[in-house]
């Protein structure tokens, strides 16, 4: 097991990486002996993973949400609301998010705001969610045509998980997760150096390989969340190609996952950021070489750039 202290605005929390979904269990089974705990699940994972957590799951204490942009609203807060309260969920509860970003979105949006608060840990099952959604504290959901408009910062008190979730991933899941660890290569000098020289587009990565990514990935977050924990400043750094990404996203109806339009986006910045003359030629070779050894989907090509422009000016982070 890897523990990450993770810094956050209510003290520090454990950042847990486990080497089974067994001891992912253990965990969530040690926290079941004093509270009551309530569980919003990704309906992708509870189909895969039903045999193994049902034991802790039954009708009265496990909320299902179909893991898509679309049901990333404020109709499925409304039903966690009605499923916590007819099941006498209170302020002393645990809520207990399974599933990747969006599950994590909604789910800690929920926790945040149902009696002002109610506890929350993240077990996070994607590589997204274990690199980037679960660190810092940023909860939401869509709100109309724009993506994670409605939200709150809302820590978790612990993050458990295992690298043993990713076997069962589509591959563009994978892949979107990785437009996150792209970013964070971008942020540290180091690691991007490190990326470069071993990364080479292939998504089947040895275990090492990939713990070391996911660690390493959380850590730089952490430290920059560290410091500007209510995103006024240096924290937007971790929008590094979010502006292009979510317009992407928006364009395509959410077809797009989200960590594959961020790596176009982060293409998208880098032209820009050369052609305002604050990235030298040199060093945008490189980084669209790291980029480009990871494919996005040619459908986003045919975008029309006034659609995606008209997208970019709805973004929260504009």
């Amino acid at each position: 097991m890897r523990n990450i202290t993770i810094e956050s605005n209510n003290g520090s929390f454990n950042y847990s990486l486990i080497s089974s979904i067994e001891g992912v269990i253990g965990k969530i089974e040690g926290i079941l002996n004093s509270h009551s705990c309530f569980y919003i699940v990704d309906s992708n994972v509870h189909k895969i993973y039903h045999n193994q957590f049902k034991h802790l799951f039954n009708q009265k204490n496990c909320f299902v949400l179909n893991a898509t942009e679309e049901y990333k609203s404020f109709d499925s807060i409304y039903r966690i609301y009605d499923f916590l309260l007819e099941n006498n969920a209170d302020r002393s509860s645990y809520i207990i998010v399974i599933g990747g970003g969006i599950t994590g979105d909604t789910g800690s949006f929920a926790a945040s705001s149902f009696m002002r608060g109610t506890r929350l840990i993240h077990v996070p099952t994607t590589l997204l969610a274990m690199v980037d959604s679960s660190i810092g504290g940023k909860t939401g959901v869509n709100y109309k045509k724009y993506k994670n408009f409605i939200g709150s910062f809302y820590e978790p008190e612990q993050v458990i998980t295992s690298s043993k979730f990713l076997s069962t991933l589509k591959q563009e899941d994978v892949l979107s997760g990785m437009g996150e660890v792209l970013k964070y290569a971008l942020i540290d000098s180091n690691f991007f150096d490190y990326c470069f020289s071993w990364l080479d587009g292939s998504l089947d990565l040895p275990e090492d390989d990939l713990l070391y990514l996911i660690g390493k990935s959380a850590q730089i977050k952490n430290d920059v969340v560290t410091q500007d924990k209510k995103d006024l400043k240096m924290r937007h750094s971790l929008n590094l190609g979010h502006t292009f990404g979510h317009a992407i996203e928006s364009v395509s109806g959410f077809s797009v996952k989200h960590g594959i339009g961020v790596i176009a986006g982060m293409r998208g910045a880098t032209y820009l950021a050369n052609k305002m003359g604050i990235m030298e030629d040199k060093v945008m070779e490189k980084v669209l070489d790291l980029l480009g050894r990871y494919k996005v989907d040619e459908k986003i090509n045919t975008y029309s750039t006034d659609s995606i422009y008209l997208a970019m000016q709805g973004d929260k982070r504009e």
